[in-house]
């Protein structure tokens, strides 16, 4: 069924699309642009653009796993809770548990928790303020994750500190690097992977590694190839042996085949990449190395997804090369040669139609993603 055809025959499509086109422009809204080239940020819009995604959020009865996360908020009083499929990770439980203290319903405690998650996004890009176009930030998380969370609650909320991870790193407040990501972990046991890119950056560009120049770099992508051709099967074994209990199940039988849409979504990113090498102070920054890390590594495990349907879950974690690199990217108001500096409004048109069509893709399944479903709010 296509985007277009829901269209018409499903109220909330016209409401979520009027969700994605109203926070886009409450968020461009945020940042100015002054005749000097200066762009000034302006809080009341940037806060508007988060209550309006706070209220369909928050206060949303969507979602076919949202039973579950009310059923794991009541059993957590104790500190204690599991799903009938197996163990839920400790750093949730005591959220939930913390979260009693309170209030004791469980649909409050589910709006506190997607409060939570969605507060965090916001303090990322409201970091990067400085650095990034906020409109273009926000549209691709609302186009890529803000729907898809209103089901995958736990990722979603261990992602969102991943994107702050990522934030306070270029911020160059690499303290908090470690102790955040094992606060995801607990949280979510999949953000582990978050962890690798992080380490391939500081190896490859921190460490002695860094003075093999090409040569590293050659080596990194060789052994990121190495992770498509093995990883699946490393997986698949982890899974046979029970890792997980069965709840992965529907998405293994679900297996997939490479198409079209592997291309639309990340062929336009490594052009992107590519072209800004003409920006000098951008190519040589903290910024451009950690997008070139975290979008190889997005590639292979998008790549592995077509085997193991559950690692689209996995997704947000390397987020970074749309949320937070091409807004900055296209935010940059330097030199560039003569390349991009004259064609930036076609740049920004075309980036814009991009994550429109992601959107689609994001709300109608075309991507494996958990279901979205008709839209209303909660019951107080």
């Amino acid at each position: 069924m296509t985007y277009f055809t829901l269209l018409f025959e499903d109220i909330s499509i016209l409401l979520y699309t009027f969700i994605f086109f109203l926070s886009s422009l409450f968020a461009f809204n945020s940042q100015k642009i002054l005749n000097s080239g200066n762009i000034i940020y302006r809080p009341p819009w940037f806060v508007l653009c988060f209550l309006l995604l706070w209220i369909f959020y928050a206060f949303n009865d969507v979602g076919s796993d949202l039973p579950q996360y009310r059923f794991l908020f009541e059993s957590s009083r104790g500190g204690e809770a599991n799903y009938e499929t197996g163990l839920v990770e400790m750093g949730y439980i005591y959220l939930n548990y913390f979260i009693h203290f309170f209030t004791h319903n469980p649909v409050h405690g589910v709006a506190i928790i997607r409060t939570i998650q969605l507060s965090i996004v916001f303090a990322a890009f409201y970091l990067l303020r400085k650095d990034i176009n906020l409109g273009f930030a926000v549209t691709a998380y609302v186009a890529l994750f803000y729907f898809a969370s209103f089901n995958v609650l736990r990722s979603s909320l261990a992602g969102a500190i991943c994107i702050l991870n990522i934030a306070l790193i270029l911020k160059n407040k690499n303290l908090f690097c470690i102790p955040l990501i094992f606060l995801a972990y607990s949280i979510h046991r999949t953000s582990i992977l978050f962890l690798v890119p992080i380490m391939s950056y500081y190896i490859l560009y921190k460490s002695p590694f860094k003075s093999l120049g090409k040569v590293g770099t050659v080596a990194y992508l060789l052994v990121s190839i190495a992770v498509v051709a093995y990883g699946t099967l490393f997986i698949q074994n982890l899974l046979d042996k029970g890792f997980g209990i069965g709840r992965f199940d529907d998405y293994l039988e679900e297996e997939q085949t490479l198409g079209v849409m592997f291309l639309f979504v990340y062929v336009p990113l490594f052009f992107a990449l590519y072209k800004s090498r003409t920006i000098e102070s951008l190519r040589q920054s903290k910024l451009y190395d950690i997008t070139f890390v975290f979008l190889v590594f997005e590639c292979t495990i998008a790549l592995l997804s077509y085997k193991v349907g559950i690692l689209t879950r996995a997704d947000i974690y390397f987020s970074m090369p749309l949320l937070i690199y091409i807004p900055a990217f296209l935010n940059f108001r330097g030199g560039i040669n003569g390349v991009i500096l004259h064609n930036r409004h076609q740049w920004c048109l075309l980036f814009y139609v991009y994550l429109f069509f992601r959107f689609i893709i994001t709300l109608t399944g075309i991507f494996k993603v958990s279901m979205i479903d008709h839209f209303h709010f909660i019951s107080f």
